[in-house]
């Protein structure tokens, strides 16, 4: 049950509720990012299941089985929808998948080396949602990399430094920023919408900072 304003705040600090954590829930509020936030999350309802009906429609049945046997260096077996690994490869293969010319078995040529989401954008661009058609642009154009986590401040948000460009930046992201500490590396993809970024998939691995001069020594291999 949501606490009245007089009643004792939940946190346990003793004071009034309306003078402790209900400030920082009504500065949540007033923060014009996180308006941009629950416009991008309304638009995402229900967005991976309708997805998914569009690659089966445009790509075929078949489409599904074909990316994960390459996400997974065709020693994974079956698709399996309990894999830890789904929360990235979902985005990988609506974003950055793409039907192999030399070994798909989607026939129509059109679609070879064509994302599903640049597929989306291309047939039904002006049907979208605008926050959900710059999601998607984003994530179009943005690749999957290795993060630094700078700084957190739990529930709210995150401070990035990509591992590989040096590029830092503030993400808006709820449950990561509850999870991630100081230090910590993490596989992910980044969206920008109205000049908010936010954190759409994140491995569920999270790296030890002593791996961070290995990858670097990988990427430039």
């Amino acid at each position: 049950m949501k606490p009245g304003r007089n009643d004792p705040c939940p946190c346990g600090s003793g004071k009034k509720y309306k003078q402790c954590c209900l400030l920082g829930v009504q500065a949540q509020a007033d923060d014009p990012r996180q308006l941009v936030w629950r416009r991008v999350r309304r638009a995402l309802e229900g967005f991976p299941a309708r997805m998914l009906r569009f690659i089966d429609a445009a790509y075929g049945a078949a489409a599904l089985a074909e990316a994960w046997d390459e996400f997974m260096l065709w020693e994974g077996g079956p698709f399996d929808p309990e894999h830890d690994q789904i929360p990235v490869f979902m985005p990988w293969f609506f974003h950055h998948w793409s039907p192999d010319p030399q070994e798909t078995d989607v026939t129509d040529a059109a679609l070879h080396e064509v994302t599903p989401t640049q597929l989306l954008l291309r047939r039904k661009n002006k049907q979208l949602d605008p926050h959900l058609r710059q999601y998607l642009e984003s994530r179009v154009a943005t690749p999957f990399s290795f993060y630094e986590v700078l700084d957190t401040e739990p529930g709210r948000g995150l401070s990035l430094r990509d591992v590989f460009t040096g590029e830092t930046c503030e993400v808006l992201e709820r449950s990561a920023s509850r999870i991630l500490c100081a230090g910590d590396l993490t596989y992910a993809l980044l969206a920008d919408v109205e000049g908010l970024t936010l954190l759409e998939a994140s491995s569920p691995i999270v790296i030890p900072p002593i791996r961070k001069i290995e990858l670097i020594e990988m990427r430039g291999a």
